[in-house]
């Protein structure tokens, strides 16, 4: 029995090491894992050319984000590679360098395992010529990138004890975490040598840098107690479309380990990196960094910041609202709170300590169990922001339109929807022709349990102000307002330039719905992200608008590095996600994938529009499709509205509506030639006894017309820049609702 158990563990070892060989060995002795994090992250930088030559390759780098699908710079401005390569073979046209680049870019976008990529590796050698160039083993595949594209992000990779944090320790505990950290220095000079322009203006030598941290968890094997916790940053003056893009999101570092990660390690890391007064310079300009926000779901809020969870009576960190036990949970009614500042959470925190001293049971102190690890890295409560994604659609918006659709028997009961009603609801919902960035559509309501939370945001943002509340009408008057009120405020703080007023609005929207919201839906729906809700205004005041700090590209992110993991033993694992990841980002630096896409130009246009032309814009070229604002704009091919071609645009001062018949382009400017539709304005809809939601400011930019009076015979010739945003169709039987792409770049 013995020596069968000795053969399996011998054999284990084995598979285990020959996994290992597969890819690049990452381990690092702890002498290089100190030089790398002190040389790439030294707290300041008195000289770019250092930087650059330690970092970035001047002549090789590229616009690390111009590619068509994060901006509307022109990309056939972007200069090739260098072609300094060895020919494949003799007679071919490919350099070895091509095929590294394009071999690469297979395995990695198809996220085949390294067995695969060995596989594919022999059968192209198996059909080329004899004596080829292409490189006989992985490892000689990544050292010719690595030639190419020579700044890595691989920084460290650490294994600790996940209950002391100690490399070497003597407790009893045997669950060993590992914790890999990247170059973040590496991550953010590209981008910033791509979208410098594009930063806000500040005055000259003081450009503060602001990051959001993002952290969660995601278990990758169905079977296995092990969870990776990606820690990612975003750079909040990029725009929000850019912000949001993959490409531009920053790995800080990643921990492998069982349940929740140990947040001193993190933090630990976190405070090497961005500490107040570290500095890097790009083009004589200072860059200050340092973190502003934090973004994660309601446990691991509640976990980082040592808090009582989203079940507890002091469950809020932002205010002294106090949970009341009602039905078997704990609700939070509506009251007037006090707002916490950081002295009152310092305060707490000493309290809580002070009381615990010499109690071996521990408790905690309006909700706070003790310091936390981020108090020197980031400003507690102000930094912390509620999550649209889980608290905003996934949760009260989800919880009301189940209640409404399917009907609800508690202290109130609530009646679902006729059956007419969801036919006719779930039929407009499945007519609906979406743009072409919509890449999830949404599914009939009727299979709601299925929705992901991305069929949540489109149905909050295009279904529940149109469809459905005119399908409710004034029979459900009561429900439909109380919805209204939530769908409304969520819409105000999404978009893209909020002023005070809207944040004023926004709050009287909320308080309305929140008052409201036990005697409409019974007290069960006072939930904790109701109420967490509330602090959206505020939090939209410190961090800007609601989709620039919401949990779905961080969402993207943890998808993406689950991708890369082919084998999930824990070592093996986070050795992957290392390699792995460091390749992608080396590929995206190499000019030769910035591929413009070449606009189409019109082989003919109607003789209506070449008449208007003859009068405005005699010389003009016509083309097919145009990007602008990250938005694909397309000319309509006949007088029906088309997904890709109903936009909302500034004309004397107006805001109208209107059908793309061309576009054109004549001295170096873009113009749209419109069929304009005759739409009012959403607000409309709504009686005086609706006075917040008859407000215009509570619908921006929505709009309908009537079915059999839509178009005007005119048509508007309009610049590029006067186009605020592309706009889907909503049908109903009589009317049409215009309803503006305010938030693409959060998901899509």
């Amino acid at each position: 029995m013995n020596r069968e158990k000795r053969l399996r563990a011998s054999y284990r070892e084995k598979k285990r090491n020959k996994t290992e060989s597969d890819g690049e060995d990452l381990r690092y002795n702890e002498e290089q894992q100190l030089d790398d994090m002190d040389y790439t992250f030294s707290n300041r930088c008195d000289d770019f050319d250092t930087i650059e030559s330690q970092h970035i390759n001047p002549t090789d780098i590229g616009d690390a984000i111009n590619s068509d699908d994060d901006d509307d710079d022109d990309d056939e401005q972007i200069l090739p590679p260098p072609q300094n390569s060895e020919i494949l073979y003799e007679g071919s046209t490919k350099t070895r360098q091509d095929f590294v680049f394009d071999f690469l870019t297979l395995i990695r976008s198809h996220n085949l395992s390294d067995a695969a990529a060995k596989s594919i590796l022999k059968f192209s050698q198996d059909y080329c010529p004899p004596n080829n160039k292409i490189p006989k083993t992985l490892k000689s595949v990544h050292n010719c990138l690595k030639l190419a594209s020579p700044n890595g992000i691989i920084c460290s990779r650490n294994s600790f004890c996940q209950k002391c944090g100690e490399e070497s320790c003597e407790c009893k505990d045997s669950s060993i975490a590992h914790f890999a950290g990247f170059n973040i220095v590496n991550q953010i000079v590209p981008i910033l040598k791509g979208v410098s322009e594009k930063l806000t203006i500040l005055p000259k030598n003081c450009k503060p840098l602001t990051f959001l941290f993002y952290v969660d968890g995601g278990k990758y094997a169905k079977s296995g107690k092990y969870e990776a916790w990606p820690l990612l940053a975003t750079i909040c003056e990029l725009p929000s479309k850019l912000r949001q893009s993959q490409r531009n999101h920053i790995f800080l570092g990643i921990m492998y380990c069982i349940g929740k990660p140990n947040w001193g390690i993190m933090c630990k890391f976190l405070k090497s990196k961005f500490s107040l007064g570290t500095v890097i310079v790009i083009n004589d300009q200072q860059y200050h960094l340092w973190g502003t926000g934090l973004i994660c779901d309601l446990p691991a809020r509640a976990s980082l910041l040592n808090i009582v969870g989203p079940n507890g009576y002091h469950a809020c960190c932002q205010c002294t609202v106090v949970g009341e036990y009602f039905q078997k949970r704990v609700i939070y009614p509506p009251g007037d709170y006090i707002l916490r500042t950081s002295a009152d959470i310092e305060k707490a925190q000493e309290l809580a300590v002070k009381q615990n001293q010499h109690k071996k049971a521990k408790t905690t102190y309006e909700g706070i169990k003790g310091p936390n690890e981020l108090n020197d890295i980031l400003k507690i409560p102000d930094a912390v922001t509620a999550d649209l994604m889980h608290t905003g659609f996934a949760g009260p918006v989800l919880q009301t339109v189940e209640k409404i659709y399917n009907g609800f028997k508690g202290e109130i009961i609530i009646k679902a929807l006729t059956k007419d009603q969801k036919e006719l609801l779930n039929q407009i919902i499945c007519n609906v022709r979406w743009p072409c960035e919509m890449k999830r559509k949404l599914r009939p309501l009727s299979d709601m349990s299925l929705y992901k939370t991305s069929e949540w945001k489109l149905l909050t943002y295009f279904v529940i102000p149109t469809v459905l509340s005119a399908i409710m009408g004034t029979e459900r008057k009561e429900e439909s307002s109380n919805l209204m009120h939530l769908v409304a405020a969520i819409i105000v703080l999404s978009k893209k330039q909020i002023t005070q007023s809207d944040i004023e609005h926004a709050k009287d929207l909320l308080d309305e719905w929140h008052k409201k919201l036990g005697d409409t839906f019974d007290d069960t729906s006072y939930t904790f992200k109701a109420h967490d809700i509330l602090h959206f205004p505020q939090q939209v005041a410190n961090h800007g608008p609601l989709p620039g700090h919401s949990a779905f590209a961080g969402e993207n992110m943890i998808g993406f590095i689950g991708k890369q993991i082919s084998c999930y033993g824990n070592e093996v694992a986070v050795s992957q996600i290392c390699q792995r990841i460091d390749t992608v980002f080396r590929l995206r630096q190499i000019d030769k994938y910035v591929k413009p896409q070449k606009m189409s130009e019109f082989k003919e246009i109607s003789q209506k529009i070449k008449n208007h032309l003859r009068t405005t814009l005699p010389n003009a070229v016509a083309y097919e499709w145009k990007k602008i604002r990250g938005t694909i704009l397309r000319c309509a091919t006949s007088d029906e509205p088309e997904p890709n071609s109903i936009i909302l645009f500034m004309h004397e001062n107006q805001l109208k509506c209107g059908i793309i018949k061309a576009i054109l382009k004549s001295n170096n400017i873009f113009y749209l030639v419109v069929k304009s539709l005759n739409v009012e304005k959403l607000c409309k809809l709504y009686s005086e006894d609706y006075s917040l939601l008859a407000n215009e400011q509570s619908w921006p930019e929505y709009s309908y017309f009537k079915n059999e009076q839509k178009f005007n015979d005119e048509l508007i010739t309009v610049e590029e820049k006067s186009v605020l945003h592309k706009a889907v169709l909503i049908s109903a039987p009589k009317i049409t609702f215009i309803v503006p792409l305010l938030t693409l770049f959060e998901h899509n």
